[in-house]
């Protein structure tokens, strides 16, 4: 049937003075059309498996592709504004026979193609090996699990994982029969419970882990391990192959010759430690891929821990990353022109050379908020054209080659043009406290050039006259016309001031709508780390005096208590009585450090306007303003209370200088100093 629409226009005012257009038909976009071609309707495919969706269309330039595992029920989105006619879905990891998929035109929702019977997602087999296990008899299924790796590799079919159990393996583990397709092998797991252990596959093997150069390495093959130890090898892992990507995760290289030697392939290492080995990785990456590095730790490598061959033409990214007591940390030759070397949050303490490394590349590389500590040379940089190095720590001696003009220089960019405030924080690159202990020399961390200042916190406790409850104890929550103007648990705001010793007038620090509780307490979390002196502390808030600390309080330590609950912590001693508490008077809404005919004459205007809300005139924060605030400034105002503040004076200087020797026989005392007689004052003392 077809469908029509019309266009109605009316008054806003009037909804029936209107006026409506002609009918027009809806016509769907002519000669647009999509049809899905694979994948073949009701095929079985397996969790987390890559699979292409392809389709044919005509006169759409872009689709979004769907998913449902749920008969379309609900859809989730693979691609949006996609332009082609294929791409590559990761099956998700549910298994189900309700699968559907769906290319609808970006533009035009209406023209789209779901594929016609539901896909079904099965699970990937998985292969045991546990070294209580049997090449022979075993089927490799969680009963009877093969006793080798091998065996699991030769018997793998695509898209299985191979789970490993705790204990040694010997045997080198070669590819050679591997039938091409992603493999995942996953070490550590208790062969009773196959849970994750705190015990360890450890592979030792004089050949290691081969990846020979055989035709069925693709770059559509990736490869997976997981959580074990290698140790002992000549190789750890040997790759030699001009595609695929490997994943190492959780793995130790151990005594190895070489941890791992990397041909021409992309890959990503996480949480590797690699300790007591001659090498570490090497990369002879003669194609374009890319080298991640994280999370991992090379430790007591007699050469290299990261060697890159003259003609790497790959990107490599090193990132938190530990280099300790290596030969070289990370080093290479002179490098492909096109290759690139990020090195970023790493620690390199201990080498011969912390990098050493030269390159031809047109592109600048990157070495970034690193620590460079305790290195015979700690960054050798040979034939670099441009080289951010940017906040870094480095030590003595630099190792950097040439002294002569020109040779280093700032970038037009650089974050230090300008700068010169120095930094710190409360805590290092490993989110641990520092320093610590608290007052101790600061600790070495790898972003301690470039931290925020460290701040102090003010704990302190105030009552406030308007809002003081004598049945509850509390402060009573001030008020707005609708209800409490603040959370739960919060009665009001004040403001802090820090006041320099000797000249009142001089704010160190300040702080508003420092939320203050029912219960009278406050915090100030903010105060700046180098505010290390003395300071008047002083309460401000929106209808009460400007109240003040009777001394000026140390702020040398991180955390400072001062509490305004008696009289004789308050300058003056300008606290008022109310029950069992002492509190700031209230009343002084124009905020002039009195409580006066001025100050009632305001209240007075909004008392007979019948004034409501959150206001200054508002004393006891119920949310209106009547005579029961004006009884509280009344009272006040006839007593004349003001604030007390105080005075600019220089305070007594203390005399620090030796005293004269005075004998017993050069002078007698009299008066009332001491006992008159003949024994002089020959104490050394303070005098005002």
């Amino acid at each position: 049937m077809d469908q029509h629409i019309q266009f109605k226009v009316s008054d806003i005012n009037n909804i029936h003075s209107y006026d409506l257009s002609k009918s027009y038909k809806v016509v769907k976009p002519w000669g647009k059309s999509i049809q899905i071609t694979s994948p073949s309707a009701g095929v079985q495919l397996k969790v987390s498996s890559p699979t292409t969706i392809s389709w044919s269309s005509v006169k759409v330039d872009k689709v979004n592709v769907y998913s449902s595992v749920n008969s379309g029920k609900s859809f989730s989105v693979i691609a949006s504004a996609f332009s082609g006619n294929s791409l590559t879905w990761t099956v998700p990891d549910v298994v189900t026979d309700s699968c559907l998929i769906k290319v609808q035109d970006y533009y035009y929702p209406e023209v789209s193609d779901t594929i016609d019977l539901p896909l079904s997602i099965i699970p990937c087999r998985r292969i045991y090996v546990s070294t209580t296990g049997n090449d022979i008899t075993g089927d490799g299924s969680i009963s009877a699990p093969f006793a080798t790796i091998q065996k699991a590799v030769n018997e793998y079919i695509a898209y299985d994982s191979i789970k490993v159990a705790t204990g040694l393996y010997t045997g080198t583990i070669d590819f050679e029969q591997f039938n091409g397709h992603c493999i995942r092998i996953d070490g550590s797991y208790d062969p009773n419970t196959w849970n994750k252990s705190a015990q360890r596959t450890i592979l030792e093997n004089p050949g290691g882990i081969v990846f020979s150069d055989q035709s069925f390495l693709t770059a559509q093959v990736q490869y997976y391990l997981d959580d074990m130890i290698i140790r002992n090898s000549n190789y750890g892992i040997y790759f030699k192959k001009d595609d695929g990507c490997l994943f190492l995760n959780k793995l130790e290289f151990i005594n190895c010759s070489t941890a791992g030697y990397i041909y021409r392939t992309s890959h990503r290492m996480n949480q590797l430690l690699v300790r007591r080995c001659t090498n570490g990785f090497v990369f002879d990456q003669y194609t374009f891929h890319e080298s991640i590095i994280t999370n991992s730790i090379f430790d007591s490598i007699t050469g290299d821990a990261i060697f890159i061959t003259r003609y790497s033409t790959s990107n490599h990214y090193v990132n938190h990353c530990d280099f300790n007591r290596c030969g070289r940390g990370i080093a290479g030759t002179i490098a492909y022109p096109y290759m690139l070397l990020f090195v970023k949050n790493s620690i390199l303490m201990n080498n011969g050379k912390g990098i050493d490394y030269g390159s031809e590349s047109v592109n600048p590389n990157t070495i970034e908020h690193n620590l460079f500590f305790n290195n015979s040379k700690n960054l050798v940089l040979n034939n670099i054209n441009q080289t951010p190095v940017l906040s870094n720590v480095i030590d003595t001696p630099t190792g950097l080659y040439g002294t002569g003009a020109g040779f280093y220089k700032l970038l037009d960019t650089s974050p230090c043009i300008g700068a010169g405030v120095v930094t710190s924080s409360n805590f290092d690159f490993a989110n641990n406290p520092r320093p610590s202990p608290i007052n101790s020399n600061p600790d070495i961390g790898i972003f301690e050039n470039q931290l925020s200042i460290p701040t102090k916190t003010l704990l302190s406790n105030v009552f406030l006259e308007g809002l003081y409850n004598k049945e509850s104890d509390n402060l009573n929550q001030a008020y707005n016309e609708f209800g409490p103007q603040y959370a739960a648990g919060i009665a009001d705001e004040v403001r802090v001031e820090l006041h320099n010793l000797f000249n009142y007038n001089l704010i160190e620090y300040a702080c508003s709508n420092v939320k203050l509780s029912t219960n009278g307490d406050f915090n100030v979390p903010t105060i700046p780390g180098n505010l290390n002196g003395s300071y008047f502390i002083a309460i401000k808030h929106r209808n009460s005096l400007e109240t003040v600390s009777s001394i000026p309080v140390p702020f040398t330590q991180n955390v400072v208590n001062y509490s305004f609950n008696d009289s004789s912590k308050v300058f003056g001693n300008n606290l008022k009585s109310i029950s069992n508490r002492v509190c700031i008077y209230s009343g002084d809404l124009n905020q002039d450090g009195r409580i006066d005919s001025v100050d009632m004459a305001s209240l007075e205007i909004l008392t007979s306007n019948f004034g409501t809300g959150y206001v200054p005139e508002d004393i006891n924060g119920d949310g209106t303003t009547d005579s029961k605030d004006m009884i509280l400034i009344d009272n006040n105002a006839s007593s004349f209370i003001h604030s007390i503040i105080p005075d600019n004076l220089q305070l007594p200087i203390i005399e620090t200088t030796l005293p004269y020797n005075i004998l017993q026989t050069s002078i007698l005392s009299g008066g009332n100093v001491i006992s008159a007689g003949s024994y002089p004052i020959t104490t050394r003392g303070v005098c005002w």
